[in-house]
């Protein structure tokens, strides 16, 4: 009787074939680490990753499949670990990008049900995840990832959403899958701290936007090291008594920003219809686009507070030169009037709100004024051609560093 291990073997190299045969497809050069690792890329997703890792009669083969941003398909996942004669695990999933419920991917359950760790609520409510107590069962379970794998990615790549979710989705999903401690701690062993943080990072669970220095800054927000710098500078250079408004301000990160970047701003204007929500939920926000805030839950308490206001109040303080606005710019800001000398724009990255809120802003910033925002180069969106198309037809420079843009009004 063929051993899991060769088995298993036999399916990895199944799912590469399926891969591999799919029109658009090339190999993405890929670091040796001491095991095997194929990785993907194609037109119509993100990504691909089969890992086949086999060694001292142990057996770890991890298949994933990311969806383009702008697809809202769910994440193919597929782990097992196995010895020659037991599988101690096996999970398999399509991970949704959306909320929308999806129905399941099998018409049967597996026995020896395992428990889902505290991360584990990046999982569909489909999810499988047991101990397959004999080679039929396990047979059958690979049988149903294989047909599951053909049938998913043949359809990536054929519906786009003008959501902003998708991206933040799966920034969550591998955010949340860099917590498990087993995996981390295996791969640790073998390749070192350092290796090991780059393996996870970069191949493994690889996110759209930047991650790796959000610590070295003490501000809740989705800003790099660098995005904060280039901030504080566009900040700084606001005249004596300015007038600065923040679309997007959220946990109030970018906002602490610009006021401890100007200790002589005239007034702040924070803008995000969540403000307006009452106690909404805190915990479901850090989900869906604010994972990469993870490391703050500890430093800031995020989870103690009711909602996204309730703790951007408590954090920026009474402070006597900001205003919070729970509106939706520019749609609930008809009533605006007066000019601006700084707008920062990191609201919504699709249109129409996006063209609609840097129209409404550039009409009222004063002549050298600036109209800056986040998420530039780092595929969010309509962000960039949305943002060089309306920087050409002003007839201004577009100016950008790290992931931040920003235009001066002649």
């Amino acid at each position: 009787m063929m051993s899991f291990i060769d088995y298993l073997d036999e399916v990895a190299r199944g799912f590469i074939g399926i891969i591999e045969s799919q029109a658009g497809t090339s190999r993405m050069p890929t670091k040796d680490y001491g095991w095997e690792n194929h990785r993907f890329a194609n037109p119509r997703y993100r990504f691909a990753h089969v890992e086949i890792f086999n060694r001292d009669r142990f057996m770890v083969v991890h298949c994933c499949v990311f969806p383009r941003p702008d697809d809202p398909s769910p994440i193919f996942g597929f782990d097992v670990i196995a010895g020659e004669s037991k599988v101690t695990g096996l999970f398999l999933d399509l991970s949704p990008t959306t909320l929308a419920d999806q129905p399941p991917f099998m018409d049967w359950k597996p026995g020896g049900q395992r428990e889902l760790p505290d991360w584990g609520r990046i999982f569909s409510r489909h999810v499988v995840a047991c101990r397959p107590s004999s080679q039929d069962e396990l047979r059958a379970l690979c049988t149903a990832a294989t047909s599951l794998l053909k049938w998913h990615i043949r359809r990536l790549g054929n519906e786009s959403d003008g959501s902003w979710i998708m991206s933040g989705m799966q920034d969550r999903y591998c955010l949340q899958q860099r917590r498990n401690e087993h995996t981390t701690r295996a791969i640790r062993n073998i390749l070192g701290e350092d290796l090991a943080r780059e393996f996870i990072t970069e191949v493994l669970f690889p996110t759209l936007r930047p991650t790796g220095t959000h610590r070295a800054h003490r501000y809740p927000a989705l800003l790099s090291s660098h995005d904060v710098r280039v901030l504080s500078a566009l900040a700084s250079g606001i005249p004596e008594g300015g007038i600065a408004v923040e679309c997007g301000s959220a946990l109030g990160g970018s906002a602490r920003v610009m006021l401890d970047a100007n200790p002589a701003l005239g007034h702040l204007h924070m803008i995000d219809p969540d403000y307006g929500t009452g106690a909404d939920d805190l915990a479901r926000e850090i989900d869906l686009y604010h994972e990469h805030a993870m490391p703050y839950h500890d430093e800031f308490g995020l989870y103690g507070y009711r909602g996204v206001r309730e703790f951007a109040e408590g954090y920026i303080g009474n402070h006597p030169r900001v205003t919070m606005h729970g509106l939706a710019s520019p749609y609930q800001l008809g009533w605006w009037e007066g000019q601006v000398d700084f707008v920062f724009e990191d609201s919504s990255h699709r249109n129409p709100q996006l063209r609609d809120n840097l129209e409404f802003w550039w009409d009222r910033l004063r002549p050298n004024g600036i109209l800056a925002g986040h998420d530039y180069g780092v595929g969010c969106g309509d962000v960039d051609g949305t943002v060089r198309g309306m920087a050409e037809s002003w007839g201004v420079h577009l100016n950008s560093d790290a992931a931040m843009w920003w235009v001066s009004k002649p």
